[in-house]
């Protein structure tokens, strides 16, 4: 039958023979014999009695009637409601399966095949499916689908609804997804009444919202239930109350694993409120476990609609959110509820409308703050909820400076952004007074700090109050320099004293203060980089030198012309040394710091005398990289001189000497897997944009093409022949060669006469070591590039001069360039 409906289904779409009346009746067994003529109604009915006798005639029936179904898309405009109600419910072992062989069908595994015959087509009567179908299916799929991987290579139920999940038959069914997410909160209301059958205010809230979000009214879009919906009334009950600090990750995360598949940001409206609320109830009540995985999820709505916060109070939200924040204990949930919330705040800033509900809950934390302050005059302690509230108003404050600092913002927007920081600065500023006064200040002092330079943007320039706060913060930040302890109020302080540099009207910083910042992130540097070469530096502390390399960066090109060209001279002459084991980490330091300088916004005047150093350090580099040989475990050093030489090659301009100085230190640079990016870079930005002085120095040139070729040609004795070994590192490599040596030939005349030294090399090396197959296929057509270009006496040249054996190389060579290159055709 399924061959005979294909064979049809052609007939009926590339023929005119076929056509069925929309007037006839089309109900079953009408439908067959509409469809498939030679069968008539009392026939199709036997079929349809015999098929019931046995499951295996059965599936075959159920083909049967999508190849029905399918001939009626084609030949008919008008739908007939021939789907049967697929009444497909979890057998006692649901754990049965099915190797998809029609023979091995059985009374257990039928339901499975029958899944997998609807799931497959669910497009072609996705649109003939009645809402009670719809439930039915999405209330099946959620009883069959977990978060446990399926390990059984034959179909089951929740392999079969795991794929259903994933196809786009689904995302775009918007009834289908309605019922999930109304079953989904249903199934949440039966666990809520198991589990809580003594009465208490939290529980009951939660009793009271669930049955609300799980309705099939959302299904049938009933109207007049929605519209006494008020999600406000019930939403607030349940995210005020006292947190139940719920378990039940097992039977919820089948649960999630449905509605993380679902396409969030194209969800209708009322759907996104319904699902954004309930996630945000179960975080707000979950362990830390479910809310490690609900946040994801409602970080993802937040950020794809805005359309949620416009159905639902904004301050009853924001209260849910404060409360997630006060009561968090552990740091990896700390960063990602931050993250949350400042997509959340980001979300709000977007629209003019949110930030006018905004407005309630800036006054209710400038009133906060303002008893935080008076709190702190009679107490040195901090309560938990205050410095959240704190963090919370300092996130805040950092999205509403992102939106004045762009350079296209609506009017009203810009200007209630602007009212808004006002609003909290002068409270803040009080804050800071109260805490100067203060010896225990370290709760108070890391979220002000996140929010003063936006605060110091907007306020007068001569207030005295703001030069005092910004002289306590800058003394307490070099203060947690001075300690060599990693912390987050080291981090703190870094970010604060590299935004000070920015502020050169709000927050003065004297020459003195300048130098002890780059005298203590100097020594910081050399001691975490000194880990670094011995591998021993988590990524905290990376991340910490790299804020670190910002902060010197900035310190230095705020200082005047006259320091600014005394630091530069200080750092030319930390390079001009030879170095020693003790000193190789004060060299790494300055290393990396020109390396940050290259990137920073300068003046004319600092760029002039920026360029001038810069041609000196070339030079000096050189020198760097000549003694590299001697020093052991410093590896990172060649890596980074190659990656500062790059760096110097894109953002400068070049003078021959210089160019000369670049191409000089990476020839005695040990080629490595990861030193070999940035030499090929180098060469090919010298190639395309000093190609005139590439010509001048050809020798040198090719030179350092012959030496990073040389990783090709390196012996499996070779420490990096493992990872060489790798073929995609193969691949990359090989191109790499092939480009650089493609942009060689185009300058057939300059180079026809030297390249083939390059051929020579090659041909001794391959001479004297075996070559792995996939590096030799690789290197082969990168030579040919060179012979293709190169002068035929200095060839024949070169067939006089060679070794014997080297001789017999290169006649094979130059025959397989001849047989099978030479004369192909190219594009």
């Amino acid at each position: 039958m399924s061959t005979w409906g294909d064979t049809h289904l052609l007939m009926c779409q590339y023929t005119l023979h076929t056509h069925i009346s929309s007037e006839e009746s089309l109900d079953f067994p009408c439908t067959i014999s509409a469809v498939y003529h030679f069968l008539t109604p009392d026939m199709a009915d036997k079929l349809w009695k015999m098929a019931s006798s046995s499951n295996q005639l059965q599936y075959l029936w159920d083909l049967f009637q999508v190849q029905t179904l399918k001939a009626l898309w084609i030949t008919n405009r008008k739908r007939s409601p021939v789907v049967e109600m697929w009444n497909v419910t979890v057998p006692d072992n649901s754990q049965c399966s099915w190797n998809q062989q029609v023979a091995d069908i059985n009374d257990r595994n039928y339901t499975v095949a029958k899944w997998k015959v609807f799931t497959d087509n669910f497009a072609l009567y996705a649109t003939d499916l009645s809402n009670m179908q719809l439930e039915t299916c999405a209330s099946f799929i959620i009883d069959t689908v977990c978060d446990k991987i399926d390990s059984d290579e034959h179909l089951t139920f929740i392999s079969i609804t795991k794929h259903f999940l994933g196809c786009n038959a689904i995302k775009e069914h918007r009834g289908l997804i309605t019922a999930l997410i109304s079953d989904v909160w249903s199934k949440m209301d039966n666990y809520m009444k198991l589990k809580f059958k003594k009465k208490s205010p939290s529980a009951e809230s939660l009793k009271d919202l669930f049955p609300v979000l799980g309705d099939k009214a959302w299904l049938q879009k009933d109207k007049s239930f929605i519209e006494k919906i008020d999600l406000n009334v019930v939403v607030k009950k349940t995210l005020t109350g006292t947190a139940l600090n719920l378990d039940f990750i097992e039977t919820f995360s089948g649960h999630l694993h449905i509605l993380s598949s679902l396409p969030l940001p194209f969800l209708e409206p009322l759907d996104q409120a319904r699902l954004f609320v309930g996630l945000m109830v179960v975080c707000y009540h979950g362990n830390n476990e479910l809310k490690k995985k609900c946040l994801p999820l409602l970080t993802c709505l937040v950020e794809s609609s805005s359309s949620i916060l416009k159905i639902v109070e904004l301050n009853i939200l924001l209260s849910a959110v404060l409360g997630l924040y006060v009561h968090q204990n552990c740091q990896t949930l700390a960063e990602n509820i931050e993250f949350f919330i400042t997509t959340f705040f980001k979300s709000v800033c977007k629209e003019g409308i949110l930030l006018e509900r905004l407005e309630d809950f800036v006054i209710q934390m400038r009133s906060d703050i303002a008893n935080l302050e008076k709190e702190l005059k009679n107490s040195s302690s901090v309560e938990r909820s205050q410095e959240a509230r704190l963090q919370l108003v300092s996130l805040l404050v950092q999205q509403f400076n992102m939106v004045i600092q762009r350079p296209y913002v609506r009017g009203d927007i810009l200007s209630l952004s602007k009212k808004y920081v006002m609003a909290l600065s002068e409270p803040v500023f009080d804050l800071l007074c109260a805490v100067r006064k203060r010896s225990d200040k370290d709760p108070v002092i890391p979220p002000v700090t996140h929010m003063f330079s936006a605060l110091a943007q907007q306020s007068e320039k001569q207030d005295k109050k703001l030069q005092k706060n910004s002289e306590f913060l800058v003394q307490w930040s070099i203060d947690q320099l001075r300690c060599n302890q990693t912390s987050p109020k080291l981090n703190t302080a870094v970010r604060f004293l590299k935004e000070s540099c920015k502020l050169k009207d709000t927050v003065v910083l004297s020459l003195d203060v300048k130098t002890t910042m780059l005298d203590r992130a100097f020594i910081l540097l050399q001691q975490y980089l000194h880990n670094k070469v011995k591998n021993d530096l988590d990524i905290s502390t990376h991340d910490l030198c790299e804020e670190l390399l910002s902060l010197v960066s900035s310190v230095i090109v705020s200082c005047d012309i006259q320091d600014f060209k005394e630091l530069l001279c200080n750092l030319e002459q930390s390079l001009n040394i030879d170095i020693t084991v003790t000193e190789a980490d004060q060299v790494t330091v300055c290393m990396y710091i020109w390396y940050h300088l290259l990137s920073c916004s300068m003046s004319e005047e600092q760029s002039t005398c920026f360029m001038q150093s810069i041609h000196n350090v070339t030079g000096y580099l050189t020198s760097i990289a000549q003694q590299l040989s001697v020093l052991e475990g410093r590896n990172c050093m060649g890596k980074l001189l190659c990656d500062l030489q790059h760096q110097i090659m894109i953002m400068c301009p070049l003078t021959k000497q210089m160019i000369l100085n670049i191409l000089g230190s990476i020839l005695l640079v040990p080629v490595t897997m990861e030193t070999f990016p940035s030499m090929y870079e180098i060469l090919n930005e010298a190639l395309l944009n000093h190609v005139n002085t590439v010509f001048d120095i050809i020798p040198v040139f090719l030179n350092c093409s012959k030496h990073i070729l040389y990783i090709n040609l390196i012996d499996d004795s070779h420490a990096s022949m493992k990872a060489l070994k790798s073929r995609q590192l193969q691949k990359l490599i090989s191109a790499h060669h092939h480009r650089l040596f493609t942009l060689i030939s185009t300058h057939k005349e300059e180079f026809s006469k030297v390249v083939v030294y390059v051929v020579a090399d090659y041909v001794d090396h391959v001479h004297q070591h075996t070559l792995l197959p996939a590096v030799k296929k690789a290197l082969v057509s990168t030579i040919y590039k060179l012979l293709d270009i190169s002068d035929k006496h200095v060839l024949a040249q070169l067939h006089t001069v060679l070794n014997q054996g080297v001789k017999e190389v290169f006649k094979g060579l130059y025959s397989d360039y001849s047989n099978f290159y030479k004369y192909t055709g190219r594009v």
